[in-house]
């Protein structure tokens, strides 16, 4: 076996059983790349039945226009992130499905999201001032009563907090230094459901704001925008990043967070209305992507000069895709 492998034009009935008879046959990674993000759900859940011991994840693409000012939402970067951290923290073979526009998405270097997440368990000694650090650090937002997942609260000796990758918030209870209890509650109620021994937690964006990020973002912002105060210190974009806050649709400007971005790497994959031939995918445009880049709509109430970056720093820069 070769270490790319193409299989394009798949009726959707058979596209199951192929992956099962793919994962089975080499037992190695396998990516599904489907041309809407609605099929893949579908297709997980005839996969669980024909083989449910696959491990399948589910890589969506960003639910945004490129170079708009609004953020994936958080169910899409929760599913990205799982899928993301696998990969990195693990070995084992997986079956991916995923879309062409996800796969297009020049991503975060391997080494921004290593380590990233947290584990937290019932009984173990985690000073809570550097907890409460890891939290801003992954991109949590402090708030007086947790109701969102990405929040936290602080009460006393108690912290509220509601991980990306649960379905209910988690209360823990210190005692000095020592989780002395972990229970998930109903965020409308704030009642207790269950007793937990263990959560983990992930980040909540896939841009980690570090000393590192920030400097290299500002320093790039000022390359394209000059450095004014009329220009970029202006720039509610610039002013957030530059003290360590989130700013809705700060994903878009990705490559000028980090010297150099990935995407993703496969050796098989299988599609229904694409086949590629390389293992990496171009920015395939859309007639909306077309018309958001038209009209520079980036920023259109900010008074000063609108640099865009090129698709092709954005999206992987190898185009071969073949419309079927």
């Amino acid at each position: 076996m070769s270490s790319f492998e193409k299989l394009g034009g798949v009726p959707c009935g058979y596209q199951p059983f192929i992956l099962d008879e793919l994962f089975k046959k080499h037992q190695k990674s396998v990516v599904f790349v489907s041309s809407t993000e609605e099929h893949l759900y579908a297709l997980k859940k005839q996969l669980g039945i024909i083989n449910p011991t696959i491990p399948t994840y589910i890589f969506p693409g960003w639910d945004c226009l490129p170079y708009d000012r609004v953020s994936p939402g958080l169910d899409v970067v929760t599913a990205r992130l799982e899928t993301l951290t696998k990969l990195l923290e693990s070995s084992e073979p997986v079956c991916i499905l995923t879309s062409v526009s996800a796969l297009t998405q020049r991503l975060a270097p391997r080494l921004s999201l290593l380590g990233e997440s947290l584990n937290l368990q019932l009984g173990s000694s985690l000073p809570r001032e550097q907890l409460l650090k890891e939290l801003t650090d992954k991109g949590y937002s402090r708030c007086e009563t947790v109701y969102e997942a990405g929040d936290y609260a602080v009460r006393g000796s108690i912290l509220d907090l509601f991980p990306t990758n649960v379905p209910f918030p988690i209360r823990i209870d210190f005692f000095g230094d020592s989780i002395e209890s972990l229970r998930t509650f109903d965020p409308l109620t704030q009642k207790t459901i269950e007793k937990t021994e263990r959560v983990e937690l992930k980040p909540v964006h896939e841009i980690l704001l570090t000393p590192s990020t920030i400097n290299q973002f500002r320093h790039r912002y000022r390359e394209l925008f000059g450095s004014s105060k009329e220009g970029v210190y202006k720039d509610p974009l610039f002013e957030s990043i530059s003290e360590g806050r989130t700013y809705a649709g700060m994903e878009h400007w990705l490559p000028l967070f980090y010297e150099k971005e990935r995407n993703i790497k496969i050796n098989a994959i299988i599609g229904n209305r694409s086949a590629v031939n390389s293992n990496q995918i171009g920015f395939l445009s859309t007639p909306a992507a077309r018309r958001c880049l038209a009209k520079n709509s980036l920023s259109n109430t900010q008074k000063i000069p609108q640099i865009i970056k090129r698709p092709n720093k954005i999206f992987a820069n190898c185009c071969p895709i073949i419309a079927q």
